[in-house]
């Protein structure tokens, strides 16, 4: 079960909904993703259990980004061995803070992105004239409730 944020193709407004593969069921009374994840885990997989709004062809939807409203995207960086060569690598300048990271007892976590500004799945992002190092790479992303449980994860990519 996957769920989803898209463009509803009947009234073009933003909804939340329950993909199967097939179809795509809005979740009815649910104002967006952020309300959704206000619920308590075992609340929320019950009410995605039985949407109970209007289905769609999973075709016939345009996917949006997974986040809305005041959410905020949150990243525990540099994680894997691999990922530590490599971030020392390129930054040869600033090899001692990833280092630093590595060895310290908690992960680093950084702010990414406020929802208005996330691209949704096939969508362009925006890269800074002044960025000098770009590294796009698989990540696996944790989706937290209000309570701090596990609700989900997320993958991109690159």
């Amino acid at each position: 079960m996957r769920i989803v944020r898209f463009s509803s193709p009947v009234t073009h407004l933003d909804v939340v909904g329950v993909d199967d593969g097939e179809q795509v069921a809005e979740l009815d009374g649910v104002g967006g993703v952020g309300e959704l994840l206000r619920l308590p885990v075992a609340e929320l997989r019950e009410r995605c259990a039985a949407p109970g709004g209007p289905r769609h062809p999973s075709a016939d939807v345009r996917p949006l980004a997974p986040v809305d409203g005041r959410m905020e995207v949150w990243a525990a960086g540099v994680t894997y061995r691999r990922s530590r060569e490599a971030r020392v690598t390129e930054s040869e300048r600033a090899a001692d803070v990833y280092e630093l990271v590595y060895d310290a007892e908690r992960p680093e976590l950084f702010f990414k992105s406020v929802a208005w500004k996330v691209s949704g799945d096939g969508g362009r992002i925006a890269v800074r004239a002044d960025s000098g190092i770009d590294v796009p790479e698989p990540e696996l992303g944790l989706v937290l409730n209000a309570a701090g449980e596990i609700a989900g994860y997320t993958v991109s990519e690159r």
